[in-house]
C-alpha cells in the first residue's frame, strides 16, 4: 500500500509539472478540515490549458 501511495504521488507530480492547468471557474474555494488537514469542501475542478514550455 505505501508503494501504491509512492507510486501514486509521483505520477500526480510529472503530470502536474508538464501541463499547464487553471482553475475551471473563478468561484472561492471553501476549505474543511478533514482529519489533520483542510480541503475543498467540494473539490476542485481543473483545466489543462496545454503543455509546459
Amino acid at each position: 500500500m505505501a508503494f501504491a501511495q509512492f507510486e501514486m504521488k509521483l505520477v500526480l507530480a510529472t503530470v502536474l509539472s508538464r501541463w499547464q492547468m487553471e482553475l475551471a471557474n473563478s468561484k472561492s474555494v471553501h476549505p474543511v478540515r478533514r482529519g489533520l488537514l483542510m480541503a475543498p469542501k467540494d473539490g476542485v475542478r481543473m483545466v489543462v490549458k496545454g503543455k509546459s514550455p
